[in-house]
């Protein structure tokens, strides 16, 4: 899902997601690991170089796109099942229009599609904790120890530093979430349609696993960004914090933006059109003149050296430039004028 959005935002709103609030970054963070695992084959069993393959495939493009139209289906599917969970559509209203046809029919429906989504979602994420229940739990030749990857080589990846038996208990989390899910899939083709559903032991099966594979999602997302958090505090400074990362990409995003629409609105009126606009023109580069009393004719002192600001509007960005040494005998040469 993380990296769903990420390609989805990073090309229709130029932002990075660099955290998410249901998955942590571990997922985020595979398609560097996995680079890394790459560099080390020449003394990779054939199924560490199995492994990598599949989880490169994984990363791939097609993949990646088929995951933004899996999001994009969920949030669209995921409003018409609360809609219709609500009794807000107008099929029809008896005996009441909670359990009516249609909106039985399309209810079901939706429920179908959102767990096709959310298992397609369990596949795509399931080879990389495998991997980490594999590499933590059952081989014996590579390192585990905090700050090493799936070959026992150092890393930077933050997974890997959290202390090694919180690894395991939230990749045994995050594994009984896929499992669950798979569960609440199976549960879902058994029991097809809204009477099945709808009646004991189909609405006790359907529901148990449901609630199952989103509570271990949510104690394993929590879990582990509370390791992560712990981890930057213990070596300040090593480790981006992606929450702040993004914050400040999508505060350059829409200062930009803001720019733009400023120099849209202004475009029309930046030059000067008649001689009292263009002397206010000059005039507007200038500091603001001293407010003292000067006879008719006279000037006033002014230092002879100063700073004087300017703002220009260039294309979409404003550039601040400083002008510096403007003479007093400049400043008079305007006066005057």
């Amino acid at each position: 899902v993380v990296q769903v959005a990420d390609v989805l935002l990073r090309h229709v709103g130029h932002i990075v997601l660099t955290d998410s609030a249901l998955f942590g970054t571990q997922e985020r963070q595979r398609p560097q690991m996995v680079k890394q695992s790459l560099d080390h084959m020449q003394d990779a069993s054939w199924i560490e170089q199995a492994r990598d393959r599949v989880l490169l495939a994984a990363e791939s493009k097609l993949v990646t796109w088929v995951g933004v139209a899996n999001l994009l289906i969920i949030v669209a599917d995921g409003a018409l099942f609360f809609f219709l969970l609500m009794g807000w559509h107008a099929m029809c209203d008896i005996p009441a229009r909670t359990n009516c046809d249609p909106r039985n029919w399309w209810y079901n429906w939706s429920i179908q599609v959102l767990n096709v989504c959310f298992t397609y979602g369990a596949l795509v994420s399931l080879p990389w904790r495998l991997a980490n229940f594999v590499h933590l739990f059952v081989q014996r030749q590579r390192s585990t120890h905090d700050g090493h990857d799936l070959y026992g080589n150092v890393t930077e990846a933050i997974w890997f530093h959290v202390p090694r038996c919180h690894r395991k208990a939230i990749t045994l989390v995050l594994l009984c979430n896929n499992f669950s899910q798979f569960a609440n899939q199976v549960t879902r083709i058994v029991y097809y349609n809204f009477a099945l559903q709808n009646e004991s032991p189909g609405n006790i099966w359907t529901n148990v696993f449901f609630v199952l594979a989103f509570s271990f999602a949510g104690i394993g997302a929590a879990y582990q960004s509370r390791q992560e958090v712990l981890v930057r505090r213990r070596f300040p400074g090593r480790f981006a914090d992606p929450v702040h990362e993004g914050l400040q990409s999508l505060k350059a995003v829409l200062h930009i933006r803001d720019v733009s629409r400023l120099s849209v609105r202004t475009a029309g009126t930046i030059g000067p059109t008649t001689p009292n606009d263009a002397f206010q023109k000059r005039c507007s580069n200038q500091l603001p003149l001293p407010r003292t009393s000067v006879p008719l004719g006279k000037t006033a002192p002014i230092a002879s050296d100063e700073v004087v600001e300017r703002h220009s509007l260039k294309g979409d960005h404003i550039q601040s430039n400083v002008e510096m040494t403007e003479t007093s005998s400049r400043r008079r040469e305007i006066m005057t004028e």
